[in-house]
């Protein structure tokens, strides 16, 4: 597994928004799909991820599969994960692009 998704997941699902702010870029970008909601900056996106922790205190992740991809915007690691939300496991696949060792972009499709 990438490292930096390995430690990302680790963070997450550990609900540890200390090391989960340390590996995002200040100008980190969230978009949730569907909807595309997005969420910019470092401190929306831990404040999207505090809210989705107390949504979920069971929340579990476990990686199923994942493959890399160079492109314009940086090195992206491609994570098909699926999340327990305390009553049922749901497919996620989180598309996470880095810059400069740190999460620059994050695109989640749930479901």
């Amino acid at each position: 597994m990438d490292y930096w998704a390995y430690e990302y997941f680790k963070a997450f699902q550990n609900k540890d928004l200390t090391v989960l702010s340390s590996l995002y870029a200040e100008d980190v970008v969230l978009i949730e799909h569907p909807g595309g909601k997005t969420f910019e900056g470092k401190e929306a996106v831990l404040a999207e991820n505090k809210r989705l922790f107390e949504a979920l205190p069971n929340l579990q992740i476990k990686v199923v599969n994942q493959g890399t991809e160079s492109n314009g915007d940086g090195p992206s690691v491609f994570n098909h994960i699926e999340v327990f939300d305390g009553g049922r496991w749901i497919p996620v696949v989180d598309i996470i692009t880095y810059r400069y060792g740190q999460i620059a972009k994050i695109e989640a499709f749930v479901g």
